[in-house]
C-alpha cells in the first residue's frame, strides 16, 4: 500500500511555456504624431545593460520601456532613433544623464540605478526622469506629448523676454554627490 501511495503523490513534470512579451501597440494618436515627424527626434535611454543584480520587477519594466521604444522607432520610420546609455559603466553617459536630470535612486537591491529619457531635436531637449513602474500606464503619453512639444517649437520661435533677460537654468547635478548621498541615506 505504501508503494502505491508513493507513486500517486508524486508529482509529474509540468511543462511550463515561455511567456512572450506581449506585442507592443502604440494609441491612435501616437501613431499619429510619429507619422506626421518633419524633424528628426533622438531619444536617449538612461537605463542598465546588465541589470541582473536588479529586482525581477525593475529587469522586467525596463524591458518593456525599450520595447516601447522600439516600436516608436519603427512607426517613425526613420525619423526618431532611439540611443541607450548605460550611466552605471560609462561615464560620459553619467555626465548626460546629471546634466538632463536623471537622478541616480537605491534599488531594493542596494544598487544605484540611473533610468530616465531624453528627448531631443537639435539643442532643444527635453528630460522624463525618473522613470517609475508605478508610471508606465503615462509613459507613452509622456513621451508622445514631448515629441509633439519639440516639433511645434521648432516651427515657431519664443519671443524675447522684456528686459532681454533669459530664464536662469539650475545647475546640473554632480553625479558622484548624489551616488556618495543614496549611499549615506539609501531611502
Amino acid at each position: 500500500g505504501g508503494y502505491w501511495f508513493s507513486n500517486r503523490t508524486r508529482q509529474l513534470p509540468v511543462e511550463t511555456a515561455a511567456e512572450s512579451p506581449a506585442p507592443v501597440s502604440l494609441s491612435a494618436s501616437t501613431q499619429k504624431i510619429l507619422t506626421g515627424l518633419t524633424a528628426s527626434i533622438e531619444i536617449r535611454f538612461f537605463a542598465p545593460d546588465d541589470a541582473v543584480t536588479l529586482p525581477e520587477n525593475l529587469r522586467s519594466y525596463i524591458t518593456r520601456v525599450a520595447q516601447l521604444l522600439a516600436e516608436y522607432e519603427r512607426v517613425a520610420a526613420g525619423k526618431l532613433h532611439v540611443r541607450r546609455s548605460d550611466p552605471q559603466t560609462d561615464a560620459a553617459a553619467k555626465t548626460a544623464a546629471s546634466a538632463a536630470g536623471v537622478v541616480p535612486f537605491g534599488s531594493e537591491t542596494g544598487e544605484i540605478v540611473y533610468l530616465g529619457l531624453t528627448v531631443g531635436n537639435g539643442t532643444q531637449i527635453e528630460s522624463i526622469a525618473p522613470l517609475a513602474p508605478e508610471w508606465e500606464a503615462a509613459l507613452e503619453s509622456d513621451l508622445s506629448r514631448a515629441i509633439q512639444r519639440l516639433t511645434s517649437q521648432t516651427a515657431v520661435t519664443k519671443p524675447a523676454r522684456p528686459g532681454g533677460r533669459t530664464a536662469a537654468q539650475p545647475e546640473p547635478i554632480n553625479p558622484a554627490t548624489s551616488e556618495q548621498l543614496l549611499k549615506m541615506f539609501p531611502d
